[in-house]
């Protein structure tokens, strides 16, 4: 008989056991509903646009109501109906403040047809021109793609042009990274963090800025990634981007073997630390992973990811993952007790 096997039957017996059963007997297995997922850009504009177009303006007129009517000449529609011209009403007199530019302009038709409302429109400077057409085709090209899963998607679109020369791109590739940051933890691993981290040293606003940051946070609170941030643990940038490298290493391989090493260098090298990452490998899809992670925070006497060895210990898949598990709820509640 092993001696994990002595230690269990062992507790099974004691007051122990009745204390670390009472836990998991009381806490309740939920599952959080997810709002259905739309994308920034899509919500903010695109949905409420029948038609986009690029267009240049060529004449405006004051008609005998005083309303104004733009004129553009259509070199290019991105959705709807193709057209050689629109006819604009009420728009706001921004529009024309470049009247040289060409513009994207997203439209809605009015009641009676003949006429166009423009919901907003981007300029097209011409050294990054062609950078806002692609980006808003690309993106129309994932919404037209049911398939696709559409988190996924925009997220992939939106890594593809991350480093886009066009200041109005990456403001969209902000929002979008914002919202899904809020979603599910396993959209973005550890070298995405760092991607989306170099996004601060160009030249965004001081609000982007703050959106950035937000993000990061929440990718580092889902990917158990915010004790990185401890200057205790990683004194200067370097070191804590070549964890992170590693760290996207050990969640893209499927060698078991190679992902328990990397758990054990990262015991040896960070201990108590590092404690918030052993908990959130209690959900990894391997179950020899989630074994040692169980097993090393019973080592530590740690509470983090009590909740998840809880239930673990109720139904862990295999017998040696609820087995660490019990072993590891034995050892942090006598620690307390």
């Amino acid at each position: 008989m092993s001696p994990i096997s002595i230690w269990t039957r062992g507790l099974f017996a004691s007051p122990l056991f009745f204390l670390c059963w009472l836990l998991f007997a009381l806490v309740p297995i939920t599952g959080a509903q997810v709002a259905p997922y739309q994308p920034w850009l899509d919500g903010a504009i695109l949905k409420k646009a029948s038609s986009i177009v690029v267009a240049t303006h060529e004449r405006t007129t004051v008609l005998p109501s005083k309303e104004v009517l733009y004129r553009f000449k259509v070199k290019r529609s991105l959705k709807g109906p193709k057209k050689k011209l629109v006819l604009v009403m009420g728009a706001e007199r921004s529009i024309l403040a470049d009247k040289r530019l060409e513009k994207i302009l997203f439209l809605k038709t009015t009641e009676h047809g003949s006429f166009q409302v423009v919901i907003d429109f981007v300029d097209l400077p011409p050294r990054d021109s062609a950078n806002r057409v692609d980006f808003v085709e690309a993106y129309l090209k994932v919404l037209a793609n049911p398939k696709r899963s559409l988190p996924l998607a925009i997220k992939n679109l939106a890594f593809a042009h991350l480093e886009s020369r066009s200041s109005w791109v990456r403001r969209v590739i902000v929002r979008e990274l914002d919202l899904l940051s809020r979603r599910g933890g396993g959209l973005f691993d550890s070298a995405d963090l760092f991607a989306i981290e170099k996004m601060t040293t160009g030249d965004l606003s001081k609000a982007e800025r703050k959106i950035v940051a937000r993000t990061c946070l929440a990718i580092e609170e889902k990917r158990a990634l915010k004790w990185t941030r401890s200057r205790l643990v990683f004194p200067n940038p370097a070191t804590r981007r070549a964890y992170l490298a590693d760290m996207a290493l050990f969640e893209r391989s499927e060698d078991p073997q190679k992902r328990i090493i990397f758990l054990k260098d990262t015991l040896a090298t960070f201990g108590r630390k590092a404690a918030p990452f052993f908990a959130k490998s209690l959900s990894d899809a391997m179950p020899e992973v989630v074994e040692r992670a169980a097993f090393y925070l019973g080592e530590l006497e740690s509470g983090a990811g009590v909740a998840r060895l809880i239930a673990l210990a109720r139904s862990g898949g295999t017998t040696a993952v609820r087995k660490a598990a019990i072993v590891a709820l034995g050892k942090i509640v006598a620690q307390r007790a």
